[in-house]
């Protein structure tokens, strides 16, 4: 009797079911992947907004001639957290 080609055979079938739990394994390891980076930018975010508060409140009880160089550096740090907030949004996204 010739066996039919159509029949899965059980390496097939073990093979088969190998690559997909190889394939949800991935999937897992990228899904833990983007939660470590979300979590990275997430406390590079708070250390930008922790150092934007410290530069306010050293620009309060600065002289004039120096208030320009702490809001270009407020500026800076802003426009700092904007971008790593921008990259999380697009890791979540």
């Amino acid at each position: 009797m010739i066996p039919s080609k159509t029949a899965a055979t059980p390496t097939t079938t073990t093979f088969q079911l190998r690559q997909q739990k190889d394939q949800e394994q991935q999937k897992t390891r990228q899904g833990d992947m983007a939660v470590v980076r979300m979590n990275a930018l997430d406390h590079h975010i708070k250390r930008l907004e922790a150092k934007l508060s410290f530069l306010i409140r050293s620009s309060d009880d600065s002289p004039a001639d120096l208030l320009y160089q702490y809001e270009k550096k407020i500026a800076i740090v802003k426009q700092e957290i904007n971008e790593v907030m921008e990259l999380r949004r697009c890791q979540i996204g």
